[in-house]
């Protein structure tokens, strides 16, 4: 019996010592080094490049498509689709959260901006949805068309917050812009 015990807690020992020396090595593995690899995000592996010049003939069917900021991604595209059919809903917080996230995808696209305006508006946030609106005005540069709606979108943020004067301004500068 007492064999049985010693044989018992020998292999007790050995299991436990093994277990430690397993942990030990888990541990050190983790310290080892490897020289970093460069982490290539998927939209970037496609063989056109993120950011493109439109044709004169895609300025006409895609008013958003602006010739001087970077292109919206797909990934930040889908999320602003998500976050606009949520701001219909009435899921303002689910909307922010979509268009928040789209703008760390694509943070020099006049669209994002455009739609988190949209958010704000919903929100009763009129001057944080103008300071947006303003920030895609800047991005869309030149673009008659998208300058045109973003306009329109100050008009509409103006008229809410009680700013009848600056709602007219502002209808009136999106007549003025030519494409």
């Amino acid at each position: 019996m007492r064999r049985v015990i010693k044989e018992c807690c020998f292999k007790r020992e050995k299991t436990g010592a093994a277990v430690v020396l397993l942990c030990i090595i888990y541990l050190i593995s983790g310290c080892s080094t490897q020289p970093p690899r460069a982490v290539v995000p998927v939209e970037s592996r496609k063989s056109a490049p993120a950011a493109t010049v439109p044709s004169p003939s895609s300025k006409a069917t895609s008013p958003s498509v602006n010739k001087d900021s970077v292109e919206l991604l797909p990934s930040a595209a889908r999320l602003l689709q998500e976050s606009r059919i949520a701001l219909a809903d009435g899921q303002i917080s689910v909307a922010a959260s979509k268009a928040e996230r789209a703008l760390r995808i694509s943070p020099k696209s006049p669209e994002v901006y455009s739609t988190i305006a949209a958010v704000r508006l919903q929100e009763k946030k009129y001057a944080q949805a103008e300071q947006m609106l303003m920030k895609a005005m800047s991005l869309a540069g030149p673009n008659a068309p998208v300058r045109h709606k973003l306009w329109l979108q100050v008009a509409e943020v103006r008229h809410r917050a009680g700013d009848r004067a600056g709602a007219e301004d502002a209808r009136k500068k999106a007549a003025a812009e030519k494409w």
